[in-house]
């Protein structure tokens, strides 16, 4: 569960660092004066001066600087393309110091003197995403999508996804960037296309378009959005049943194979590996899980600290996240927590580790070690996604009942009420294990019922493989069985959907 809740400045250092689209952080220099227009010569020498601070990464400096520039009437006499160059480069400074309202306003300053730089439509949508305009950020990322395809491999496929998911379900802007990302015949390297197609096809029965649906269909070489897709009777007109083509065990032990290869060609490239330590997982493949993870991290720790063994180390943490996850399913639960401890201490992205100190509280629930799981997640602050926050107060739910507080239970149950749409299944989750198995069918009828959440329950109650639950999660699994086992549930997923058995884990949790 990745719950860091702004990426402004991930995304912009992210982009930085992809040449194919670093064409803004250029600088362009004005051409040459002569000394006969002394007033025109210093207000050059102000503009290169701007652009030198910005070039040392001394961002609160060149934002000084380049305001007073802006602010200079000559300004407006510089040609489009170099006020577009200063103008991103003064929003790449307000990035840097985390101001994205700022930064925005500079960057559609830009476009508006000349917008044929790609990176600067890329910064756009990120920004309005992070500020909580993502079909605003749709349609700018359109433009990246449909005048500079060939950049698509240069953007991590989690930011291309976030727009996906955060844009508005049935808006004319989302089906506008699903569309394009099709048109762009979009692949990831690390198969996250998949998912994409899986929101297309969604957004295509919706609408009666069952060709476009069966078209999309085709493309979808992962398991669990097959498995969503086999499991919704919206489907059963767009997807032959039992196909071989669309078979999820299959499909998972493709993925599997993908990126074993893909591990090959990048062998420097840590995200690849944590991909596939997901993918063996879900495969159901845990010593090789182990062993492929065990070995990646003993070449991280081998390597001279000077010349580190991958590119980009933050992986790091999930590879020990899913290498505990086997673990636990292999049984050796005492090698699991420990490795999840160490997880946990490192920093990722450089800041404080929230993912894993969520995880290490889940598990010490699970443990049934309720003063464990609170201190796990006490180091946590404020810069948290919703979805986060639901976890952690998942895991105070978990704690208090542990412990017996009801009032503590009361009120962490409350906010996961309150908060529902940031992690619908967390809170129907937390009912089963506050034994409310009533109310926890209200909520799962209701969201067989509606088209934009029906999706992810009907994965969530599927037939798959799962360990043995450790203590603290026995009566939850219980209340798990009784729940889908109850007439009112079935009466309202018959209409809808069904529950098939795979052979494969859906989750890579450690339940």
């Amino acid at each position: 569960m990745h719950v860091k809740r702004s990426l402004l400045l991930a995304v912009g250092l992210a982009l930085s660092n992809h040449a194919g689209m670093a064409t803004a952080a250029a600088d362009t220099p004005p051409p040459s004066v002569g000394a006969t227009d002394p007033q025109q010569q210093w207000f050059r020498q102000q503009l290169a001066a701007a652009h030198a601070l910005a070039r040392t990464n001394q961002a609160a400096s060149a934002q000084q600087a380049f305001a007073r520039v802006f602010d200079d009437p000559q300004f407006s006499s510089l040609e489009p393309a170099q006020q577009r160059a200063a103008l991103s480069k003064a929003g790449w400074m307000a990035i840097q110091q985390d101001q994205g309202a700022q930064a925005l306003a500079l960057y559609r300053r830009a476009l508006a003197q000349d917008d044929s730089d790609p990176d600067d439509w890329y910064r756009v949508a990120m920004l309005e995403m992070d500020l909580g305009r993502p079909d605003a950020g749709a349609v700018a990322f359109i433009e990246v999508v449909e005048r500079w395809p060939d950049a698509l491999p240069n953007v991590r496929e989690q930011y291309i996804l976030q727009l996906v998911y955060r844009s508005t379900t049935g808006s004319p802007e989302r089906l506008a960037l699903l569309q394009a990302l099709l048109n762009a015949n979009w692949r990831s390297r690390l198969g996250g296309e998949a998912e994409a197609w899986y929101e297309l096809a969604v957004e295509a029965m919706d609408r009666g378009d069952t060709e476009t649906a069966r078209a999309v269909i085709r493309r979808i070489e992962a398991a669990k959005p097959l498995i969503r897709l086999r499991s919704d009777k919206r489907f059963d007109g767009a997807m032959a049943a039992d196909s071989w083509s669309t078979n999820a065990e299959r499909a998972a032990q493709r993925q599997v194979d993908a990126l074993t290869q893909q591990m090959g060609a990048t062998p420097d490239d840590l995200r690849v590996r944590s991909y596939l330590a997901s993918a063996l997982l879900t495969a159901g493949q845990n010593e090789q899980a182990i062993e492929m993870t065990t070995r990646t991290l003993d070449e991280i720790a081998a390597a001279p600290s000077g010349s580190p063994a991958f590119e980009d180390l933050d992986p790091q943490v999930w590879l020990m996240n899913y290498r505990a996850t086997a673990l636990r399913r292999l049984g050796r639960t005492d090698e699991a927590l420990a490795e999840l401890q160490r997880a946990a201490q490192l920093t990722e992205g450089g800041e404080q580790n929230i993912s894993q100190a969520l995880n290490l509280g889940v598990f010490h629930c699970s443990l049934e070690r309720p003063v464990d799981a609170l201190r796990a997640i006490d180091v946590l602050g404020d810069d948290i996604s919703g979805y986060g926050r639901m976890v952690e107060q998942s895991v105070r739910h978990c704690a208090a009942l542990q412990k017996q507080d009801r009032r503590g239970a009361r009120r962490a149950l409350a906010y996961l009420r309150d908060h529902r749409k940031d992690g619908e299944l967390l809170y129907v989750s937390a009912l089963l294990r506050e034994g409310d198995v009533d109310q926890a069918a209200q909520r799962v009828r209701a969201l067989l019922a509606s088209p934009e959440d029906r999706g992810a329950v009907l994965g969530w109650i599927q037939d798959f493989l799962r360990p043995a639950p450790l203590p603290g999660d026995v009566a939850a699994r219980a209340a798990r069985d009784t729940l889908l086992a109850r007439a009112d549930v079935r009466e309202a997923l018959a209409p809808v959907g069904r529950i098939a058995h795979y052979e494969l884990y859906l989750d890579d949790s450690m339940d």
